[in-house]
């Protein structure tokens, strides 16, 4: 009887330095996820210009008028609106990815003003010139392109043609918000993920080689305890399915097939989804984020190709 009771209590022991750990484990992974640094603009800038991406001297000439939006979430968000040269209400709004700024939306941001449209760049929570002190991988950066389109159409006309371009995380929340507002003209998806939980858990494998089980989990009912959601909610897939495919609003899917930061398969899981009007483009060399500096003149003769068949908008 007392060898028995010895290795309950080993057993009891083990169980409870694993939870232990994967509680610890836990809290590392959100507080690393959502505690992002902010670098500001000069590193970005930097690193831009360094790939190729940005001619910062374009950028300082352009007129720009700038605004601060208040967020649900009690912080600013700041952006600017670049203006077309000939006069439009024809706008995109672009969404940048986690960790970055408005400063990475430039590149794209020229792209669609030679192309006759008026573009809004903004800094997520956390990022660049706004507040906050977390940045929530979409869940509630989706309230905030929430404004910022609100500020777009206040300022160009309640109808407006509006369209979105997002990159990785803001790829994702452009495409979740789609449930939201049924009269955005097109999107342009960018290397999004298709469900937090999933990527969450990719991160934790690929990058730091935690295991899913438990620590996933874990994570996201402290998510629930803490923030108010659990990561599964924040789901672009599951929104698309629920929506019809969002059967009515034209969408570019773009992916490089090397990523490894939001696994490729994310685009074909979500192109599938996608019902009506559609446009998948995979580049097979290019890492995440990298398809227009991988091949800029192959990503403009996509987007080209894209806008072309978008009757009421072009």
């Amino acid at each position: 009887m007392s060898a028995f009771i010895t290795i309950l209590w080993i057993l009891l022991y083990a169980l409870l330095i694993l939870f232990t750990c994967t509680f610890i484990l836990s809290v590392v992974a959100l507080r690393v996820t959502f505690r992002k640094e902010n670098k500001g603009y000069d590193n970005r800038i930097y690193v831009e210009t360094m790939n190729g991406n940005l001619d910062y001297s374009w950028y300082e000439k352009l007129p720009k008028e700038t605004f601060q939006l208040k967020s649900k979430h009690q912080y600013h968000i700041y952006g600017e609106i670049l203006r077309n040269d000939v006069q439009t209400d024809k706008t995109v709004v672009i969404m940048h990815g986690y960790g970055a700024n408005l400063i990475v939306s430039l590149k794209y941001a020229r792209i669609f003003l030679e192309r006759g449209f008026n573009v809004i760049v903004f800094d997520n929570t956390n990022c660049g010139k706004s507040g906050g002190r977390r940045t929530f991988m979409g869940f509630k950066e989706i309230d905030d392109l929430t404004s910022v389109i609100a500020k777009a159409r206040s300022v160009f006309g309640e109808n407006a043609p509006i369209g979105l371009h997002g990159e990785s995380m803001g790829c994702a929340t452009v495409t979740k918000y789609l449930e939201r507002d049924p009269n955005i003209k097109f999107v342009v998806a960018d290397c999004g993920f298709s469900n937090l939980f999933e990527q969450f858990a990719f991160t934790l494998g690929s990058k730091y080689h935690i295991p899913r089980i438990p620590v996933t989990y874990f994570s996201s009912l402290l998510c629930k305890i803490r923030f108010g959601f659990f990561l599964s909610e924040f789901s672009p897939l599951e929104a698309m399915q629920n929506a019809d495919g969002y059967s009515n609003i034209p969408m570019l899917f773009i992916h490089g097939e090397l990523d490894d930061v939001v696994p490729c398969s994310c685009v074909y899981e979500l192109y599938n989804a996608k019902k009506g009007s559609k446009q998948l483009a995979v580049y097979p060399q290019a890492h995440h984020a990298r398809c227009v500096l991988k091949d800029k003149d192959r990503y403009l003769a996509d987007i080209d190709s894209f806008l072309a068949g978008i009757d009421n908008i072009c």
